[in-house]
C-alpha cells in the first residue's frame, strides 16, 4: 500500500469513528499536523473526483 492509500484509509476510518482529529491521532499514534495535512489532500482529491465525474452537455 502507498503512503496515499494508508493515509486516505486513515480518513476514512476517523470519519466513522466520530472522534475528533486530536483523539484519534493519539490513538493511532499520527502525527495531527501530518494527519490534517491528509484530510485537506483527500478531500481536495475527493472534490477533483466530483467535478471530473460531471459532464456538461
Amino acid at each position: 500500500m502507498s503512503k496515499q492509500e494508508i493515509m486516505y484509509s486513515h480518513v476514512k476510518d476517523w470519519k466513522a469513528s466520530g472522534l475528533n482529529q486530536a483523539i484519534y491521532c493519539e490513538e493511532q499514534e499520527l502525527k495531527l499536523p501530518t494527519f490534517s495535512y491528509w484530510i485537506q489532500k483527500y478531500h481536495k482529491q475527493s472534490h477533483q473526483d466530483e467535478k471530473g465525474s460531471f459532464i456538461d452537455h
